[in-house]
Parts: C-alpha cells; structure tokens; sequence
C-alpha cells in the first residue's frame, strides 16, 4: 500500500464530501472539524455511490428517551435507498451485519496535504 497525496487541507470544506479516484477506484473524504475520513464510494447493501448521498447529524436518544442530535454531520446516507452509515465508523445505523460497513482507508495530514493510504 501507498500514500497519495489527494487534497489541500483548507481545499476540503467541513463536513463535504469529496469524491476522488486512486487507480480507477472511487472513494469518499469527509472532514467533520479536523477529523479527515476515507471510505470507498460504494454502500455495503447495494453499491451505489456514496458521494451522491446526503451527510446528516447522528440522532440517537439517551437514559431519558430524549432525542440527542450530533454536533457535526457524521451519518451519510445512501441516494439509492436511504440507508445510513456512521462516518466515523463505517457501521450501519441500522443493521448490526459486519457485511454492511463502510470500507475505510487510513490518511494522514502532513504540511497541510490530506494524504490517503491505498493499492
């Protein structure tokens, strides 16, 4: 595996997703404050690209049955049929199947590059 230099840090907007190919393969970056994440642009359940999805805010409800909204957007979800990932985390917001996860990649920022580790 390599790195590859993909983006200018302050080129990357908070929470937008930059769609980026590395050998013909597409992959997702999002920046959610200074927290840089990769991911291949395909949703685990029927392939469609994530790119052309919509990012949003995790809710979630705590002890009291009160809904919690996250501070930034951290849940994508895909064009095709809404499902939701963690951004973070590449699990399902709704399935707990290891099948459907988004595939991460690891990155770096050096001298403000944002960098990308892939074959």
């Amino acid at each position: 595996m390599k790195w590859y230099n993909i983006i200018n840090f302050d080129e990357l907007e908070k929470e937008e997703i930059h769609r980026f190919h590395i050998n013909d393969k597409p992959y997702c970056l999002i920046r959610l404050v200074d927290e840089i994440l990769c991911f291949m642009d395909m949703c685990p359940h029927q392939k469609a690209e994530m790119s052309y999805g919509k990012l949003q805010s995790l809710v979630t409800t705590n002890g009291d049955n009160e809904l919690v909204v996250s501070e930034c957007k951290e849940v994508i979800t895909c064009p095709w049929h809404g499902w939701e990932f963690k951004v973070r985390t590449g699990e399902s917001v709704f399935c707990s199947k290891k099948k459907y996860k988004l595939i991460h990649l690891p990155t770096k920022v050096e001298k403000n590059n944002i960098f990308v580790k892939a074959n």
